[in-house]
């Protein structure tokens, strides 16, 4: 012990006689325990440095929804949380980066961003616009996430609260709310459709759907779905796309027919005039498909063609 204090006494001494040297040649005369004292002074004096800036090496990314309508002003809640592999220090006011991507073409639709707060999360909010399918990724400092997808759509309606108040049901027709779907019912024998919604561009709309006697569907057309329109249904004699085009009525179906009381998903696109409707059931399991060219229509409908009632739910008017 004796030869480390008289060690560590020697540092001390050295060092105070370099720094009463140092005063010196700046006309301060000092003995060497004077330069220690004022050594020791600066030493105090020295303001601290920031610590050790925390670092991170990913982004987890979440999402609140992912089906948007953008009818009802519907948005998704998106968090990035930085994360580190080696510690768990959280990262803030770091500017993440929230990338939105059509998911057709991987063009960009819009971004968006914030700083991550004192638990290194950031958080936006994406408002649908009916834009389709799309995903988003965030970013910082060249951390990329995994993308988190979105169908964002024109019109969506899961019918799990009852929102007929939203659609206008013209005479003929009658809609009502029913626990997780809607029930409609045609107390005419004429063609009767609710408007949906207006969408331009390619677009499909798509619903799951149940009838007693199949003679219920989809409708892309006109104003006037009665003169100008392509209808995707179900009927005791066949099961196909109708379309009428200038009051003249024409069919492309096939003399096979869906069974009755069973739920199924329509779904009736439009992609550059072309009409593709789609029967199929709830495993995945194609019941038909047709296809046929005509005009360029833009209004989406749900439709009756005869006396019947109809179970439906899952309504989508989106984007291709």
């Amino acid at each position: 012990m004796t030869n480390d204090t008289n060690t560590l006494n020697g540092a001390l001494r050295e060092l105070g006689e370099t720094m009463a040297a140092n005063l010196t040649t700046q006309g301060v005369a000092s003995t060497w325990d004077e330069g220690l004292t004022t050594l020791a002074g600066k030493i105090l004096d020295i303001t601290p440095g920031p610590g050790p800036t925390p670092s991170f090496d990913g982004i987890s990314l979440t999402g609140n929804k992912n089906i948007l309508s953008a009818a009802d002003s519907e948005y998704c809640v998106l968090s990035a949380q930085l994360t580190d592999s080696g510690s768990a220090a959280a990262v803030s006011g770091e500017t993440v980066t929230f990338t939105v991507y059509k998911s057709s073409d991987d063009s960009v639709v819009t971004t968006l961003t914030d700083d991550t707060n004192s638990s290194g999360l950031a958080t936006v909010s994406y408002y649908g616009n009916g834009t389709g399918d799309i995903y988003i990724k965030s970013s910082a400092n060249s951390i990329l996430s995994d993308p988190y997808s979105i169908e964002d759509c024109f019109k969506y309606d899961s019918a799990s609260s009852n929102k007929t108040s939203d659609y206008s049901v013209p005479t003929g027709l009658s809609m009502s709310f029913s626990t997780d779907h809607y029930v409609i019912s045609a107390s005419t024998t004429q063609g009767k459709q609710i408007q949906l919604c207006s969408a331009s561009g390619d677009f499909e709309v798509s619903a799951l759907i149940n009838t007693s006697n199949r003679n219920m569907g989809l409708r892309i057309g006109t104003s006037d779905p009665d003169k100008n329109s392509v209808a995707l249904y179900g009927v005791s004699s066949g099961t196909g796309l109708g379309y009428t085009v200038n009051n003249n009525f024409n069919t492309n179906r096939t003399s096979s027919t869906i069974s009755n009381n069973t739920w199924y998903k329509y779904t009736l696109k439009k992609e550059n005039g072309v009409y593709t409707g789609i029967i199929e059931t709830l495993q995945g399991t194609v019941f038909g498909t047709w296809t046929q060219s005509l005009n360029d229509w833009n209004v989406a409908y749900l439709t009756s063609a005869w006396n019947v009632s109809m179970q439906i739910k899952e309504i989508k008017v989106k984007a291709l």
